[in-house]
């Protein structure tokens, strides 16, 4: 004969504080994950903002810093082109001539002038725009993507291009004379007419100024490829945003709604 105690088939009336307590635990563990990953995103979001405004700055500054020098260059090369002078040779003859050199090539820092006025303007654009308001910033932005932002990688590689088809010009020897204005402006031909041309073209002033554009153009590129980094992270910011909604939508499917995390994470630039 079996003597057990039979079997209770009624459920402990723990087991559904038990169960709930469990439900609040797993609640409270996802609605921190969730408040963490949306906390680096909102530090992501601001570190991104502040590097996209100093980037800007540099590179609108940078840009400025060379396109100055050519737009002096030009300037001067025009208004003095046509000026004829009889100037004494080394060798004791007399010509009557330009301080520029025969057959000026001067398309390198006419290329080199339209890329710096082009970035200038497009990142001034952008600058006043996240001065004026985030919208507009976005709006001038997507205006200027086809040269700053949709484009970065074309953008550094024109830079580069423009930067070394400048300075190769400058070592172009055509009957061991430079030919470029930036050359031309350096070399020992323009010293021997410095002195008939003194009131005209100060060429060891407009040497310097076209040195330092070039130098300048370098550290444009510097600022790209911090663009380029900045743009990254903007990526890396827009996976963490599709995390949070992810998680976000779990959430609200296993527990019903949204709880102190605040609900759902807003998506802005």
């Amino acid at each position: 004969m079996d003597l057990a105690a039979p079997r209770s088939t009624q459920s402990s009336p723990l087991k559904p504080m038990f169960l709930a307590g469990n439900k609040m635990v797993a609640q409270h563990d996802a609605e921190e994950e969730i408040a963490h990953v949306r906390q680096d995103d909102l530090q992501l979001k601001k570190s991104i903002r502040i590097l996209r405004v100093l980037q800007r700055l540099l590179a609108t500054g940078l840009s400025l810093a060379a396109l100055i020098p050519l737009t002096m260059t030009l300037i001067k090369f025009l208004q003095t082109k046509d000026i004829y002078k009889e100037v004494q040779m080394p060798d004791g003859t007399k010509v009557n001539r330009t301080a520029w050199a025969g057959d000026t090539i001067a398309w390198p820092t006419y290329m080199y002038f339209s890329i710096a006025a082009t970035s200038f303007i497009m990142n001034l654009g952008t600058l006043i725009g996240y001065f004026w308001s985030t919208k507009a910033a976005n709006y001038v932005a997507h205006v200027g993507s086809a040269f700053d932002y949709a484009v970065k990688a074309m953008n550094l590689i024109v830079w580069i291009v423009a930067a070394a088809i400048y300075k190769y010009e400058k070592e172009v020897l055509t009957n061991n004379l430079h030919r470029d204005l930036w050359g031309w402006s350096c070399s020992t031909a323009a010293d021997q007419l410095q002195k008939a041309f003194v009131d005209e073209v100060p060429f060891g002033k407009y040497c310097t100024v076209q040195s330092g554009s070039w130098f300048a153009g370098l550290a444009h590129i510097g600022s790209i490829v911090l663009g380029v980094i900045i743009t990254l992270m903007a990526g890396r910011r827009k996976t963490m945003q599709g995390r949070v909604k992810r998680e976000t939508q779990e959430y609200e499917g296993q527990f019903g709604g949204p709880g102190s995390y605040g609900g759902a994470p807003q998506h802005g630039h």
